[in-house]
């Protein structure tokens, strides 16, 4: 038994941390008060912390992105929820980000669109038949406009998939709401 220096209650040794400074080898604050005083200390003190931090990142950029970068390899599922979380919570950021990435990066954007349509100009076999093709398309339109909701034309075998490469034909493709689209990315199925 130990009396805690802050609270004066008498407490048993295992609600006090270590500390081999001391002669007992034990805080002379309890846990519990321990915890409230750091609880204190940092809410007092947060505005300096995040100074100290900023300024420390400032310094070791290089150190910071390597600890960075070691952690999200090292921790690929926290990453992931985080991400997922940031992005449901700032959906508009997120695509006020995207949109200004876009106009910044305008030649990437371009690069992606000429290689996915050249993929697709490949994909295409002689035997496929266009107007049906040409169909699916005009249908997804059709919809938007009668109904004011966007339909999204899928592949069911991605084009570039990881395991097999589907054909861009009338077989291969389906309809999709977007956000169903999103989810399947590029996945095999619908």
């Amino acid at each position: 038994m130990k009396t805690c220096n802050n609270c004066k209650k008498i407490k048993t040794l295992s609600e006090f941390n270590k500390d081999k400074s001391k002669r007992d080898g034990l805080q002379t604050f309890c846990r519990k008060c321990k915890q409230t005083k750091d609880k204190t200390y940092a809410e007092k003190n947060r505005e300096a912390a995040r100074k100290r931090a900023k300024d420390w990142r400032k310094n070791n950029l290089q150190k910071a992105k390597e600890s960075c970068k070691k952690w999200r390899n090292e921790n690929p599922e926290k990453m992931a929820a985080y991400k997922k979380k940031w992005s449901k919570e700032n959906k508009a950021r997120k695509n006020k980000l995207a949109s200004e990435w876009k106009k910044k990066n305008s030649h990437k954007v371009l690069a992606n669109t000429r290689s996915r349509q050249a993929l697709k100009l490949n994909a295409t076999p002689a035997w496929a038949d266009k107007v049906a093709i040409d169909y699916i398309y005009y249908a997804a339109k059709v919809i938007e406009r009668v109904y004011g909701t966007k339909w999204h034309v899928d592949h069911i075998i991605p084009l570039k998939g990881k395991n097999v490469c589907g054909l861009h034909v009338q077989n291969n493709l389906q309809l999709l709401a977007p956000l169903d689209n999103l989810k399947k990315s590029n996945k095999l199925g619908g």
